[in-house]
């Protein structure tokens, strides 16, 4: 199932595509992950 997973953004109705480009638009596509490494061990 998860390779049929799609993500869809749909932009904001009022969003000004004729400006200079910012990564504004580019977090909602992004992943955080975070990895815990153990310290002194």
């Amino acid at each position: 199932a998860a390779d049929t997973l799609k993500r869809i953004h749909h932009p904001h109705p009022h969003e000004d595509f004729t400006t200079t480009p910012t990564t504004t638009r580019l977090t909602t596509h992004l992943e955080t992950k975070t990895i815990w490494h153990t310290t002194g061990q």
